[in-house]
């Protein structure tokens, strides 16, 4: 099987340092593969080197297709969608406008056609409303439709983020640290998000630090350490490998 991801020997350089060396790896088709490492490990780093958003060597690859050299918006395109850390999102827009904001790609219309609402534009937009919704109800916020984004808690906003991600086609999601600030069900409503993502075929591939998270929902955990990959396993493999824990100073086992 042609895997959905496929890196080879990718590396980054800034102003003649290594932030990442040499790294391969592969994320299957509806697999989730979480990224993990100390602080300063090079996880982001590599995410906007899939993502294009910074030069990298080495070959990118997604179901077989090579993405390296690729512009951000032709590796978008292509059904690489991500998130950010910071989010993005417009807090005064609506939920549901948050969303549409990512149907941009798929949902063209003229802004002619729009401004004399064209039956075109009409159909449109009542299209785009009906995949928001239907990305709301998948990820069980459908009763938020029409509050404002500012009014909603941290951890409802990544999930409207991730929302907003799979607006376009999506066959891999990248997601960066999506549980930061979340509290414990709102980890367990991310976990079966991913989980659902992943039986649809979508692979997804997160930076984490909250290790429970990584260790429920990752299918294959890759360990970075000093922009090197460290460690590559089934999460019960990776949590046991003595170059990991020393990786992670002060932790007698990943939990």
């Amino acid at each position: 099987m042609t895997p959905r991801l496929k890196l080879e020997d990718v590396n980054v350089r800034f102003a003649g340092l290594r932030a990442v060396s040499d790294v391969s790896f592969e994320v299957a088709p509806g697999q989730i593969c979480a990224v993990i490492g100390p602080n300063g490990a090079g996880k982001s780093t590599l995410f906007n080197a899939i993502g294009g958003y910074v030069r990298s060597t080495g070959k990118v690859y997604l179901d077989g297709t090579l993405l390296s050299g690729k512009a951000v918006h032709q590796i978008a395109a292509a059904g690489v969608r991500r998130t950010f850390q910071n989010g993005g999102l417009f807090l005064d827009l609506t939920v549901i406008e948050n969303v549409m904001v990512g149907l941009h790609q798929t949902h063209n219309i003229s802004l002619i056609a729009g401004a004399l609402a064209l039956p075109s534009a009409r159909r449109v937009e009542a299209a785009a409303i009906d995949r928001a919704r239907e990305l709301l109800d998948l990820m069980d916020i459908a009763k938020f439709e029409k509050v404002l984004v500012r009014d909603l808690s941290s951890g409802q906003r990544r999930i409207i983020q991730i929302a907003r991600a799979l607006a376009a086609p999506a066959k891999l999601l990248m997601l960066d640290e999506p549980a930061v600030g979340l509290t414990t069900l709102e980890i367990e409503h991310l976990d079966q998000i991913l989980k659902t993502l992943a039986r649809q075929g979508i692979s997804v591939l997160l930076v984490e630090h909250v290790l429970d998270l990584v260790m429920s929902v990752s299918d294959k955990v890759v360990v970075l350490n000093s922009g090197m990959r460290l460690a590559e396993g089934a999460p019960a493999e990776v949590r046991q490998d003595p170059a990991v824990l020393e990786a992670y100073l002060g932790y007698s086992e990943l939990c």
